[in-house]
């Protein structure tokens, strides 16, 4: 469910996604790393949207 979401979010949002990852999304990956399981791309797609939002 969580990856259809993620999945979803990461079509609409992919060239937003791209400019974002150069920008902080690394950051952001960096601080959830702590929260969520591994920074793998499940955590990433998951992570884009709600920072996108």
């Amino acid at each position: 469910m969580k990856l259809q979401i993620g999945y979803r979010f990461e079509k609409i949002t992919k060239i937003r996604a791209d400019i974002f990852e150069n920008r902080c999304a690394w950051k952001k990956i960096r601080a959830k790393q702590s929260v969520l399981q591994q920074p793998t791309a499940d955590n990433y797609t998951r992570i884009v949207p709600i920072s996108v939002l």
